[in-house]
């Protein structure tokens, strides 16, 4: 026994040792690198003056570098074995290492000899060479950032020294980007921070950084350099753990920039007092710090937290706060929500004494009785503020359930005023209840709702695809009314279904075959799917009847061609399928291109088809573009040959004049006479409010722009060069109203488009609104028009109508 105890107490004694033995070396050799790097980033950063900073590709160097422990002696660099030695370092634009990088070596004397190797983890070379020379080195590595602006596949940065003569042991190549920006970063009081982030935004309409790109640097001496998309005019910013960020710095960008200072400022704090509504402190209360007017512009809003936790005592204290607005929150289990408690910190100012009332909550009581039976139904009720539309309270599982009834109650709800939203799903599918609702501090609120939804009918049928069944097959069924609806079935091994739904009427159905790799896209059919995938869309009247029975019959036709114009080799990029119009069957897909550039859809629906071409981001082309293509095709023919061509497009910069001032979330419209479609989402950029389109097929197109019920809209514009900028102004639209049929047993409206009189070309309404079962409320450009309809039986109406300013046009569907 002590034989047992004495061997054990030796072998954890030894394991100790031998732990701490390893843990002095590695800390040794970090520190020994950290001086190393630091030593080359000293010697061989470069500046503006230095001749091979070229605004063009890349950067080199020949600066000596210091010697590591790592290095071999000298002797051994000059010579081996009689062969000459060179070697050196590849670093980045602030100096920090840059291991495995591609390094290729070229003899200038003797075009035979070339070498290709990688830097090894120290970012160190060595590579042996037959003669003096002179050669010439290149170096290549990929940086990668973060940003909406940054590009998924990096920003290619490269290194070039020409001229060079063995032996050599000090050769160092600076990466750069062929747009850069280099410069150093420092804190209030001076000091370099210990990490710390860049942030890069365009500046103008050119829009060459989408929105910001930035990367996170963590150099002994505050150096940086960050590789860009793309040049042009920038602001950047530095942000920093515990201090303000600093101040942006503007820039024009055309090549490699090397002067930026950054100065991060110094951060405030503040604390105070968490109480309950008696004034006792309440302990563990969630604190919770907002920076208004700078939370949006941040790149890392995480960079520090932004909920604490109250003491013992009630007491909290908050650091690393930007200077500017502060909005502060408390929140317990006992108590609601604290009246926000708003103020202004200066730069490194700590503000005391602050206190936080907790409120008494509401007590909400919501009860749901229900027409149809159903013991396993599913509700959830939830309160959305009001006016964001954000969840902020859930009431968690009902009080009590029975098949007819089901309640919640709820304590200490937050005050305020909300929707209450309730969710359903049973055996009649899955819907929502909404009612406003406000709550008061100490007051108690009883909700009472009733869902008088009933089973009105039974949707059956049979799915087969070249008349054989489609077994397992997903078939989501959505009726888009007032009171949304949607049910999911399966078939079984005969292709058949059955759905019990809740209404008569107009029903999308789609269709996932999942033998096939189907996926979903949304009921309506709006979204196609992605990859290989395969779905279908039906739309299926359902008549005041007990049972209705359908047979849905997809297609078996076939489309296959080629995009042309990348050249050989592999072209990456996707063709994606889509139908034109309304169909009573028809099918969404995209599918990945081949190493030759070719595509294929099998088992088609009969119809109109438009094939359109995305490239991948790596071969992203700013310039060509392929222009969409309509392909006819009769039930069961197979189609082959069919090419994409890429031809020359042109960028279209859309300002947007006279817009209210909440129009970052609109959108923007080219459209063509032959119907191709391109949507841009309008920015709000430096008080200026545009939207980019890039690259577009040359051709005539109209513009327009929906926000809210602000309407802006052109005439035809020839679109002949490479960049064409666009100014559209709001105008004031006029106002349709569409109701449906009003004959008895009539066919309710499956879709909708306005288009211009005499032209296939579908304009976007401003606004799309139900306020009743049986019309939609739209806004549109005055004029001739043309409304087409698309009926839940198949049939298709074209009527026309005159829009006219400050009048509301009424259009009753007909149906002959």
């Amino acid at each position: 026994m002590n034989r047992s105890l004495a061997l054990v107490v030796g072998v954890v004694l030894a394991a100790l040792v031998l732990g701490a033995w390893w843990f002095a070396r590695e800390r040794s050799q970090a520190l020994e690198l950290a001086q190393t790097e630091q030593a080359t980033r000293e010697s061989s950063a470069p500046t503006a003056a230095d001749p091979l900073v070229a605004p063009t590709l890349a950067v080199a160097s020949t600066v000596p570098s210091a010697p590591t422990a790592s290095d071999p002696p000298a002797d051994e660099r000059a010579t081996v074995a009689g062969n000459l030695v060179l070697a050196g370092r590849v670093v980045w634009g602030n100096g920090s290492f840059a291991g495995d990088a591609a390094v290729t070596i070229r003899s200038e004397r003797d075009a035979s000899f070339a070498s290709d190797f990688r830097s090894d983890s120290l970012a160190n070379f060595r590579v042996e060479v037959p003669d003096r020379g002179p050669y010439r080195l290149t170096a290549e590595r990929t940086k990668r950032g973060r940003g909406s602006g940054f590009p998924a596949e990096g920003v290619p940065c490269r290194a070039l020294a020409s001229g060079v003569l063995a032996p050599r042991s000090d050769v160092t190549l600076v990466l750069a980007g062929e747009f850069e920006v280099r410069g150093r970063v420092l804190g209030a009081d001076g000091v370099p921070p210990r990490s710390f982030h860049v942030r890069a935004r365009a500046v103008g309409d050119e829009l060459s950084l989408e929105r910001v790109v930035s990367e996170e640097f963590m150099p002994l001496d505050g150096h940086f350099a960050l590789a860009l998309p793309a040049g042009g005019v920038l602001r950047i910013a530095a942000e920093s753990a515990c201090a303000a960020s600093s101040e942006e710095v503007e820039r024009p960008v055309r090549g490699v920039v090397d002067d930026v200072e950054l100065v991060c400022g110094a951060s405030a704090a503040l604390r105070g007092f968490v109480v309950g509504p008696d004034g006792a402190p309440v302990a563990r209360a969630k604190v919770r710090c907002e920076s208004r007017p700078t939370i949006a512009d941040r790149v890392f809003v995480t960079i520090h937290p932004r909920e604490w936790e109250s003491q013992p005592d009630g007491s909290f204290e908050i650091g690393c706060l930007d200077p500017g607005l502060l909005r502060l929150t408390a929140v317990s289990d006992e108590f609601t929500e604290s009246e926000p408690l708003e103020l202004e910190l200066a730069a490194g100012e700590f503000r005391d004494g602050l206190v936080l009332r907790l409120r008494r909550g509401a007590t909400l009581d919501v009860c749901v009785d229900f027409a149809t039976p159903d013991a396993e139904r599913e509700v959830d009720v939830e309160l959305l503020d009001r006016e964001k539309r954000t969840p902020r309270c859930a009431l968690g599982e009902p009080s009590s359930k029975e098949p007819t009834r089901v309640r919640f109650h709820h304590e200490n709800a937050p005050l305020g005023d909300f929707d209450l939203e309730v969710t359903i799903g049973d055996v009649l599918g899955y819907r929502t209840l909404e009612v406003p609702i406000t709550l008061r501090a100490g007051g108690a609120e009883t909700v009472e709702l009733v869902d008088d939804v009933r089973l009105r009918t039974v949707l059956a049928g049979r799915v087969t695809l070249d008349g054989e069944p489609v077994a397992d097959a997903l078939l989501s069924v959505a009726s888009f009314t007032t009171d949304f609806f949607s049910v999911a079935e399966t078939t079984d091994a005969d292709g058949r279904f059955e759905c019990r739904l809740a209404r008569a009427g107009d029903w999308s159905v789609e269709i996932e075959a999942v033998g096939l790799g189907a996926r979903s896209m949304d009921a309506r059919g709006t979204r196609a799917s992605i990859g290989e995938d395969r779905s279908w869309r039906a739309h299926i009247a359902v008549p005041e009847v007990d049972r209705w029975q359908v047979e849905v019959e997809l297609g078996g036709a076939a489309l296959a061609g080629r995009v042309v114009g990348f050249g050989t080799g592999s072209v990456g990029g996707e063709v994606s399928l889509s139908p034109v119009g309304t169909p009573s069957v028809s099918s969404s897909d995209s599918v990945d291109l081949d190493e030759n550039g070719a595509f294929a859809f099998e088992s088609l629906p009969p119809g109109t088809y438009r094939l359109e071409f995305c490239s991948p981001a790596s071969r992203a082309d700013t310039e060509r573009v392929v222009a969409p293509l309509e392909v006819s095709l009769a039930r069961g023919e197979r189609r082959t040959g069919v090419e994409l061509a890429l031809e020359r497009g042109s960028k279209v910069i859309l300002r947007l004049r006279g817009f209210p001032s909440g129009v970052d979330d609109g959108r923007a419209y080219l459209l063509a006479r032959n119907g191709f479609r391109s949507s841009a989402r309008i920015t709000v950029q430096d008080d200026r409010v545009f939207a980019v389109f890039e690259p577009v097929p040359l051709g005539e197109y109209r513009a327009f722009a929906c926000v809210d019920r602000s309407y802006g809209y052109s005439e035809w514009i020839a679109l002949t060069e490479a960049r064409h900028e666009v100014d559209l102004a709001a105008r004031p639209p006029a106002r349709v109203v569409v109701r449906e049929p009003t004959t008895e047993g009539a066919p309710s409206i499956c879709d909708f488009a306005v288009l211009p009189r005499g032209e296939r070309l579908e304009v976007p309404v401003c606004s799309d609104e139900r306020p009743d079962g049986r019309s939609y409320a739209l806004f549109v450009p005055p004029g001739e028009w043309n409304l087409r309809v698309d009926l839940a039986d198949g049939r298709t109406s074209l009527q026309p109508f005159t829009a006219r300013l400050g009048e509301t046009t009424e259009v009753v569907v007909r149906v002959e």
